[in-house]
């Protein structure tokens, strides 16, 4: 308890030294938070390595982060000052990996994520803010490529240094640890408002776990993580350049969504999220307007494969979420192929709600031809899920996956209808988009992606 005590101390004082000299030194305001978030950061790394009880440790930290999202709420702090929620993340990170068993999720594991991001994430801010020249907007925030490069080499050091010989990798094969570099590097690059303080951690220590429990398969030598990183990396970015399906954002999502599919599950899985590539980016092309928005940005790629990509993440400590990542991907692919034909054949839709006529592409309207492309897509993405997973194809599951993404793509349209953000022109044509319209239904915040 002493120890605790004395980590409490060290970063109050840390914050009042840090509230003073942003008071008198606003302009370094951006300089004082990366010295909080290293010192604040390392000393929970100190708690969580010599404290022995983890559920109160786990307790202590949730409680810290209940009373952090307060400060942030009420901006008690000049550097909490903004939208950013990172300072209340972090704790809560660390609070949910600790509430797992010593067994599910090592100690020494969770304290090598910490360390990351107190480390590699404070240089990288600190790098790209000082000397980055290119900046990009991979998802909502601007990022620096020096900064990127940054944090992936800090974190390659760290966790080389950390686990050198621990059964992560064997003496000599730096790949797992190579792989899990780029996914954590990734991780804070689509962050946003401070959300990288929670995922940097979790994703770092559970793939540690991942990696120990079942090492990375390899062929002749070569990891399979790494082959797909340098040649899926290579089609996306062919596919961006010649066929147009995926922004350059989005690229770069989905090759980070295929490095994770294959670390933590293999090879035959990521066909899943292939052919939903596929199939989603043929059937846009099925009607006229398919080339105003035949791009698809990072946010699209994550709405239909980031709850898959956290599910597969959760199967490290829980199995069950294994068959979970398949059904995202008959859902999503159901969903997506209902809406592109729908609206290729532009037969009466209706709202599936109400069970008023509304305009075609109109969210929450269902037609049948759009029912039926989605039942048969459903079908197909079943019988492919299920061989992905390795799962005995015979009729029950099979149902069971048929099921659940026929029902999940009109559940979809039951959110669409009640949830998703109706806009009306002047003359009262009702459309999802809103330039130059009016809300009349739903929830601003509720796009399609939502």
């Amino acid at each position: 308890m002493l120890l605790l005590l004395y980590v409490f101390l060290s970063i109050v004082l840390a914050t009042a030294m840090v509230q003073y000299l942003s008071v008198i030194r606003p302009h370094y305001v951006s300089e004082w938070r990366k010295l909080l978030h290293f010192v604040s950061i390392v000393g929970c790394a100190v708690a969580v390595d010599g404290y022995p009880h983890r559920a109160q440790l786990a307790a202590v930290f949730i409680a810290s982060s209940l009373v952090l999202f307060a400060v942030v709420r009420y901006q008690l702090l000049q550097i909490s000052r903004g939208k950013s929620l990172g300072i209340a993340l972090f704790p809560l990170a660390f609070g949910l990996l600790l509430c797992f068993s010593a067994e599910q999720i090592a100690t020494s594991y969770i304290v090598t994520g910490i360390l990351v991001l107190a480390i590699s994430d404070a240089l990288a801010g600190l790098v790209g803010s000082r000397w980055a020249t290119n900046y990009w907007t991979p998802l909502n925030e601007q990022k620096s490529v020096i900064g990127s490069a940054t944090f992936f080499i800090s974190a390659l050091l760290i966790l080389e240094f950390r686990h050198p010989m621990s059964g992560v990798h064997e003496p000599g094969n730096m790949m797992p640890i190579f792989v899990l570099a780029f996914l954590a590097t990734c991780t804070e690059m689509f962050s946003w408002r401070g959300s990288d303080n929670f995922s940097i951690p979790v994703v770092v220590a559970v793939g540690l776990q991942h990696a120990t429990m079942r090492p990375v398969q390899s062929i002749s030598g070569i990891s399979d993580t790494v082959l797909v990183l340098v040649f899926v990396g290579m089609a996306l970015w062919l596919l961006f350049r010649t066929k147009g399906w995926l922004s350059a954002a989005g690229s770069v999502a989905a090759w980070f969504m295929a490095v994770w599919v294959v670390f933590f599950a293999d090879v035959q899985a990521l066909l899943l999220p292939v052919a939903f590539l596929v199939a989603g980016s043929l059937a846009s092309q099925l009607h006229t307007r398919s080339k105003e928005r035949i791009a698809r940005s990072a946010h699209q790629v994550f709405a239909n494969g980031g709850l898959g990509m956290m599910f597969l993440l959760l199967s490290v400590v829980w199995p069950l979420c294994y068959i979970l990542f398949g059904l995202v991907f008959v859902v999503a692919s159901s969903d997506t192929l209902s809406s592109e034909v729908g609206k290729f054949y532009k037969r009466p839709t209706f709202d599936i709600v109400r069970g008023q006529k509304v305009p075609v592409g109109l969210s929450g309207g269902i037609s049948w031809p759009g029912t039926l492309a989605g039942f048969i897509g459903s079908a197909l993405m079943a019988t492919c899920a299920l061989w992905c997973l390795r799962v005995e194809l015979n009729l029950k599951p099979w149902l069971f996956f048929l099921a659940v993404g026929f029902g999940g793509m009109l559940f979809d349209s039951v959110l669409g209808s009640l949830l998703q953000a109706k806009y009306s022109t002047d003359q009262g044509i009702l459309s999802d988009e809103g330039l130059l319209s009016h809300l009349v239904g739903g929830f601003a915040w509720c796009t399609n992606d939502t």
